[in-house]
């Protein structure tokens, strides 16, 4: 359809809304994160990888004691995973939602979220934010972190990072490919993203 947005502005909007969570997020969460342990972390992250691509260790070792860094280091970043989440739920669907479906990344591109039958919604929008603005995937993340262990954190995490590019590449695919350019999501919330005139 003539009016509905490409796949380019869309992905472009979504790169800067993103962005912009991310680094509000950030700056509200810097001052309460502990940033020694967050370098030390770090630090300690580089030389395991230093290690396996020198051979000093094997991939099994290697696997095993990056699921515990990695488990550490989410742990440690608990505070900005959950602004991360309510400011992304606040951004992508609430304000989204006001200002009748667009976000600042849309406003940009001159793009927004339309109902296909008409009047958008706020369960659009939240379904909309769950599947495609990665709410969802953050919030299983998240309980994998706070309540498993290190080991099924990783277990949990590698799949729930599967799921979400797996679902991230369809939704991609079908609004490049689609005649109506509307992804996974817009199916199965009943909306499209059309070029504001």
């Amino acid at each position: 359809m003539k009016n509905n947005a490409l796949f380019i502005q869309r992905f472009a909007a979504f790169i800067i809304d993103i962005m912009i969570v991310s680094l509000i997020a950030s700056f509200i969460s810097t001052p309460f994160i502990n940033a020694s342990n967050s370098e030390k972390l770090t630090k300690q992250s580089s030389e395991l990888v230093e290690k396996v691509m020198a051979g000093e260790i094997d991939q099994k070792t290697y696997i095993k004691e990056a699921s515990v860094i990695t488990y550490k280091i989410d742990k440690n970043n608990a505070l900005y995973t959950i602004i991360n989440i309510i400011l992304g739920f606040v951004y992508f669907v609430i304000f989204q939602f006001y200002k009748k479906g667009q976000t600042i990344g849309k406003q940009i591109f001159k793009i927004k979220v339309d109902s296909n039958d008409g009047v958008l919604n706020i369960n659009q929008m939240v379904a909309r934010g769950l599947l495609i603005d990665m709410i969802l995937f953050d919030l299983i993340r998240f309980a994998f972190c706070m309540f498993g262990s290190s080991k099924s954190y990783f277990l949990g995490y590698s799949s729930v990072m599967m799921v979400e590019i797996i679902v991230l590449s369809l939704c991609g695919f079908m609004v490049m490919f689609k005649k109506d350019r509307r992804g996974l999501h817009d199916v199965l919330c009943n909306t499209k993203v059309v070029n504001v005139k």
